[in-house]
């Protein structure tokens, strides 16, 4: 990659994750075949792979589909199961398929708990 090669290589922000929506902002759907060559490129960079699902449950019953939530945990490093979006009123999350890909993650949520700016807003609507 570009980066690797470049002179100021110490001085660059390094790549560390490809974000990648299912479906994307058009609607298009990734292939189970494109989302594997995706993982290999990444792999052999050492990047991580985000899918962010907030439209998921569409990609996952459109009749053109050939990725299961199996193969995006094979696949994916972390992604997002969204519902709001398509129609529920909860049940969203956030999923790591392999339990060290954010060290200490259960501990950081339990010491943080939720965004301090949302806790306040939930207390004065109380």
């Amino acid at each position: 990659m570009f980066w690797e090669k470049d002179g100021n290589h110490d001085h660059m922000v390094q790549p560390s994750l490809v974000y990648i929506s299912q479906p994307n902002e058009y609607g298009l759907l990734y292939s189970k075949a494109e989302l594997a060559a995706l993982r290999g490129v990444c792999g052999s960079h050492d990047l991580r792979i985000y899918v962010d699902g907030a439209r998921l449950a569409y990609a996952l019953g459109a009749p053109d589909n050939d990725v299961s939530l199996k193969d995006l945990s094979r696949l994916a490093d972390a992604f997002y199961i969204g519902g709001t979006k398509c129609g529920t009123l909860f049940g969203e999350a956030l999923a790591f398929p392999r339990h060290d890909t954010v060290p200490h993650f259960f501990t950081i949520v339990k010491q943080r708990g939720c965004d301090s700016r949302q806790e306040a807003a939930s207390r004065r609507a109380v």
